[in-house]
């Protein structure tokens, strides 16, 4: 066998359990394909809607005007935290404006309608949330009326909550007491058919909503977002994810711009101050120039105005910041967990303090969205802040000392540029004053305009915040299921199914599937496959004007051919036994078409004999009749009466014969006219006399028998007075001592049974119609309790061998039907006085057990010329086989 051929066969018996249970693998396949369409039907779509935004860097502001190269930094994080908060979420749901859903059954299955029902349900109060668990079901009665009823869930029932049950008729635009809640319906359109609408639960839906909400960068170091959220409706989802951004953006830019505002709302106040004092410096300096007429000042007084005007406005700049810090230490000592600004104080320590502080203060409101204060992470967050708040403390404690130096230090250089101009004339004293006052102011006011100008810089900038770079996409294709993947397990898992179940039952059946299965169980040969068979096929070789074209005749020449080559070194084989393992597997089938296919090629006679008592067929296949057959040849015994009756009449015979001898001889020889006149005149008297005596002892034996034969026969010859009477007496009892002492009672019972076995096996032979040479032996009629006793009694006697030898004399082949196997175990002794025995074998009903034991039990006794025959191949085994 070459690789290729090696490789076909591992592959054809691969796929014998598959194409032997090709209806059960074709159900199991049907089944998980439709139960796969089935489940893609009713199970609920899934859409993702996609968007990504940009979280951009807002540049911060210095004293000189914006540097857009120093940037504040961003924590994405916490940013995603942000946008998956249920604050975020809940906002982004008000504006989608979704607190009922609708829905409509479109064949056996409920579908949401979004945004197209032909009504509205406007929720006007909900006084229990026992409301959620209910669905109402609305049916237009008319165009200004309409149907609405309720059933309690199978939840409820099992809870026990009774009394709620709505089905009534009511109007549109009317208020409708539902018990837990008052709505009013309105309808947008007209509509027919009948629609489900429930009231939703708002925070369900957003558990709902953060379940299906991912947030995440698009890879480790970027600042872009990719937000994806998971919805049964396409457009929702792609609306939700909208509103998010939107939501996110407004309340990013408010959280961003409250600080700034605060600093806008410090500077204000300041500038209207120094503002007001500005212009009263102004008007007070113009006011002295007219009144006294002066122009100018001496230029040594101006350099020190100048220089005074510098410090007057670094003492102003370092009041100041010391308010500021006097506000962050006092905000900070107030426990109130508010951000803080620091207004344009550049100390790098305290701005990263105070930016930690901050970041830690957004994550704890963003932890106690979802936690409380008890919880550990809020706790530990809490630790943080405190932690952090001191160090604030302590540099806010350390910048108040340094600036209150440096507000002393400044001080004292401007008392000792005062006490220069306390030395001026009055008028150019008061000169300098007034002008002193209006530098300094000027200086101040174009301080806080500079600042004003920054912060409202800042403000812009922080409104730009977040860049969205894909807006929300528009799903068309759902995610799940995954139709083609599904609709692939289903395939998959059908024929895996499919597979296991052949495999399985081919495991675990002991039953013939296959032939190679008989080749691998038992050595003896195969000598025929017999494919399955209609009735009208297997009657048509009962015809012999159909028999040489018939299907049937065709396969069993070829078993015919087959048992000739097998056994062609042996002796013309004569007598061929077939069995099986139990009944209905194809004995009398293969018996019958055998016995045909032997007479199509022979002039000899065959006999077919009917051992099969249990199940006889022979007669119904050649449609004969079973009145009389084997078993009343075989079950045919003389009983001691009629042993009796052939001993007397034999020995009667015997006796009688021996007389007539005597007297015949004496009649022959004597001279004597009146002694031959006795004779002939005694002989028919005595022959009958010995003849009553017989009748008359029924119970005698041979001795009684004797003596009182001699009796008759002395009385007789007495009474008559015939000559020499002594002397023939004498000559006659010899005759009757040597017929008793030469007569053999099992030598005349023997030659008497046969006499009668040969009419009885004669007499049961019947004559197959219209088959010149075929011949056959019903099994005849037995009684069913008594089938079993019979088999084995009949199998194992004498007298079926007889009968076996009786018939050899007459026919060429002897095709015997025998009982199956195993239920019948002297089967086997009929196997070994056959030439060739045969078990038929018949897919899917002989176990494959017996083949095993068959095999094994013909091989511990030796048996030769054994073969099976393989019966009822379907056409797919068939072509597997051959192939």
């Amino acid at each position: 066998m070459n690789k290729y051929t090696k490789n076909e066969n591992e592959i054809r018996d691969f796929i014998k359990p598959v194409s032997t249970h090709r209806k059960a693998f074709l159900f199991f396949l049907s089944l998980f394909v439709f139960l796969t369409v089935v489940y893609l039907y009713f199970s609920e779509k899934v859409y993702v809607s996609e968007a990504k935004i940009e979280i951009v860097s807002t540049p911060s502001v210095k004293e000189e005007g914006v540097s857009v190269n120093e940037e504040q930094k961003i924590n994405i994080d916490t940013e995603i935290d942000k946008i998956q908060s249920r604050k975020v979420v809940s906002q982004a749901l008000e504006k989608l404006g979704e607190d009922v859903r609708y829905y409509k059954k479109v064949f056996l299955k409920e579908v949401e309608v979004y945004k197209d029902a032909p009504f509205k349900v406007k929720v006007l109060s909900v006084k229990s949330p026992e409301i959620y668990s209910f669905k109402f079901e609305l049916t237009p009665v008319s165009s200004d009326s309409f149907q609405l009823k309720t059933e309690e869930s199978l939840l409820e029932k099992i809870k026990g909550k009774k009394g709620f049950y709505v089905n009534g008729k009511f109007r549109y635009n009317q208020p409708i007491d539902l018990k837990f809640a008052t709505v009013e319906i309105e309808k947008t359109k007209d509509f027919s058919g009948t629609y489900t609408f429930e009231l939703v639960n708002k925070e369900d839906l957003i558990d709902q909503a953060l379940g299906n909400l991912d947030v995440n960068k698009t890879s480790k170091y970027s600042t872009v977002l990719e937000i994806t959220y998971r919805d049964n409706i396409p457009l929702r989802a792609k609306e939700f994810i909208d509103n998010l951004i939107l939501v996110y953006v407004e309340d990013s830019a408010k959280g961003r711009t409250k600080d700034i505002k605060q600093k806008l709302k410090f500077i204000n106040s300041q500038l209207k101050i120094v503002s007001k004092n500005l212009k009263n410096s102004e008007v007070n300096l113009e006011t002295f120039k007219k009144r006294n007429n002066i122009i100018d000042i001496s230029s040594e007084a101006k350099v020190t105005i100048q220089k005074l005007s510098e410090f007057d406005k670094e003492y102003a700049k370092l009041r100041i910041e010391k308010k500021i810090l006097d506000f962050v230490y006092n905000q900070l000592l107030s426990q109130n967990d508010k951000t803080i600004n620091l207004y344009g104080i550049k100390d790098p320590v305290l701005v990263s303090l105070v930016e930690e502080y901050n970041r830690l203060l957004t994550k704890k409101k963003a932890l106690l969205v979802d936690y409380t204060e008890y919880h550990p992470d809020v706790e530990k967050v809490n630790a943080e802040i405190e932690r952090v708040k001191k160090g604030i403390l302590k540099s806010v404690s350390n910048l108040k000392s340094e600036v209150e130096e440096r507000l002393a230090g400044t001080k004292a250089v401007i008392s000792r540029y005062e006490s220069f101009l306390r030395g001026l004339p009055e008028k150019e004293k008061e000169y300098i004053r007034i002008k002193r006052n209006y530098a300094i102011n000027e200086k101040i006011y174009s301080y806080l305009v500079q600042k004003k100008l920054e912060t409202s810089l800042a403000e812009i900038s922080a409104l730009a915040g977040v860049r969205i770079i894909d807006e929300a996409s528009l799903p068309k294709v759902p995610v799940k299921p995954k139709t083609n993947f599904i609709l692939l397990l289903g395939v998959l898992m059908g024929f895996m199914f499919g597979t296991a179940y052949g495999y399985v039952r081919d495991m675990f059946e002991d039953k013939l599937k296959y032939i190679d299965e008989v080749e691998r169980l038992i050595s003896v040969p195969v000598v025929g496959i017999i494919p399955h068979l209609k009735k009208k096929e297997i009657e048509e070789a009962i015809d012999l004007t159909k028999a040489k074209d018939a299907k049937v005749l065709k396969i069993f020449r070829i078993i015919r051919a087959n048992l000739q080559l097998l056994f062609r070194n042996h002796k013309r084989p004569q007598v061929i036994t077939i069995t099986s393992s139990e009944n209905d597997e194809g004995k009398t089938t293969v018996s019958a078409n055998l016995g045909i296919a032997f007479e199509l090629v022979t002039d000899e006679k065959i006999v077919i004999v009917d051992l099969n008592f249990r199940n006889p067929k022979i007669h119904k296949f050649f449609k004969l009749s079973n009145e009389s057959g084997i078993f009343d040849v075989l079950n045919k015994d003389i009983d001691k009466s009629l042993e009796r009756l052939i001993e007397r009449n034999v020995l009667e015979k015997n006796i009688t014969t021996a007389v007539e001898s005597i007297l015949e001889k004496e009649e022959k020889q004597s001279k004597d006219f009146a002694y031959i006149s006795d004779i002939k005149g005694i002989k028919d008297i005595l022959v009958k006399q010995i003849s009553k005596r017989f009748k008359k002892l029924e119970d005698a034996n041979l001795e009684e028998i004797e003596k009182a034969v001699k009796e008759e026969v002395r009385e007789i010859l007495y009474e008559v007075e015939i000559t020499n009477a002594d002397k023939l007496i004498r000559k006659i009892e010899s005759a009757i001592d040597k017929s008793v002492r030469h007569f053999s009672k099992e030598k005349v019972i023997s030659v008497e049974k046969e006499k009668i076995y040969k009419n009885l096996i004669k007499n049961s032979i019947k004559k197959v119609p219209s088959h010149e040479n075929l011949y056959v032996i019903t099994a005849g009629l037995v009684e069913k309790e008594n089938v079993l006793f019979s088999e084995k009694l009949v199998l194992s006697s004498k007298k079926l061998r007889d009968v076996i030898k009786e018939l050899k004399k007459e026919f060429k082949y002897i095709i015997i039907t025998a009982p199956p196997a195993f239920s019948v175990p002297e089967v086997f002794m009929l196997m070994e006085e056959s030439d060739i025995s045969l078990a038929v074998l018949r897919m899917e009903k002989t176990r494959k057990s017996f083949v095993y034991e068959f095999g094994k039990k013909v091989s511990d006794l030796g048996l030769k010329n054994v073969g099976v025959v393989v019966n009822d191949v379907k056409e797919k085994i068939l072509n597997g086989s051959l192939g």
